[in-house]
């Protein structure tokens, strides 16, 4: 990964995708009430992440479905990445 940490990139996808300014993102802000975020949205972040961000490894639809909060994606990507850093995949 680069010299941006998981949480500035998995916000960087999460403004592209739902067309909302950074100040918005706060962790506890709702990604359907508060950001507009659809099931189209939902799934299009999930893609991003598994492809810029983990390695390809997929985001179950289960698991994108839980999310709630912009932490929620957050901690998401962080524990699925922390994973493969401990010999996960690759």
């Amino acid at each position: 990964m680069g010299e941006a940490t998981i949480e500035e990139q998995v916000k960087e996808i999460l403004v592209t995708t739902l067309c909302c300014n950074d100040e918005e993102l706060m962790p506890k802000a709702l990604l359907e009430e508060d950001l507009g975020m659809d099931s189209l949205d939902r799934v299009e972040i999930a893609m991003q992440m598994e492809e810029g961000l983990l390695d390809d490894e997929e985001i179950h639809e289960d698991v994108a479905g839980e999310w709630r909060t912009v932490q929620d994606v957050v901690d998401t990507v962080t524990e699925m990445a922390a994973k493969q850093k401990r010999g996960g995949k690759r």
